[in-house]
């Protein structure tokens, strides 16, 4: 038997989905930095996509809270429940993954265009690689900014070590061979840079 062991931890998922506990890495800064610079998209429509927990849904509450937007699924989408979107400028549809009448979808996507409306998507997979039997659909997918959420780098893995470390106080040897950072709200900028964020306002401190 190999002398190293597992242990499986069963923790409590209180989801806390406060602009303050959201750790930027490398791995999720270029969906963050769209919920930061909205309105200044170059298209109405992100599509933000990536595996199950990977931060997606608190991005979208951070999006939510900062900007007033309203929140749905695709379950809730009828031709009454779009009269309520025409009451909000943002929009958006957590958890996408096409069940839904797609002539709906078609629609949602017309009335973000026409009415000049903002809209996150959020997906485990892009929409450009869903298979839409809507040919007007397929082709408007392809029309929207893709964010994606890739897997967790060293400096998020790192930050969740710290994290359980707090709680449990994690051997030494844990945390042994990642790198140091200095807070939880440090990030990494398009060329490597370290940068901090200041938690009142987002602004950035080179």
């Amino acid at each position: 038997m190999s002398d190293l062991n597992q242990q499986l931890l069963n923790f409590n998922q209180n989801q806390n989905f406060n602009y303050d506990d959201f750790y930027v890495s490398k791995s999720n800064y270029y969906a963050f930095k769209l919920i930061e610079t909205w309105p200044k998209w170059e298209k109405n429509i992100v599509n933000i996509y990536g595996e199950k927990y990977s931060g997606k849904s608190h991005l979208a509450e951070i999006f939510r809270q900062k900007y007033k937007a309203l929140k749905f699924t695709e379950n809730q989408l009828n031709n009454k429940f779009f009269k309520s979107l025409k009451l909000h400028e943002n929009l958006i549809l957590e958890n996408y993954e096409n069940k839904t009448d797609e002539k709906l979808m078609y629609s949602l996507f017309n009335l973000v265009d026409q009415d000049n409306k903002y809209l996150i998507i959020n997906s485990n997979i892009p929409l450009i690689k869903m298979n839409f039997k809507l040919s007007d659909l397929s082709s408007r997918a392809k029309n929207c900014i893709l964010a994606e959420i890739k897997d967790p780098d060293d400096d998020l893995i790192y930050f969740w070590c710290k994290t359980l470390d707090c709680l449990l106080q994690l051997p030494p040897t844990v945390l042994s061979h990642t790198k140091s950072f200095e807070e939880k709200t440090c990030g990494v900028g398009e060329k490597g840079t370290i940068y901090k964020y200041q938690v009142d306002d987002g602004s950035r401190q080179d």
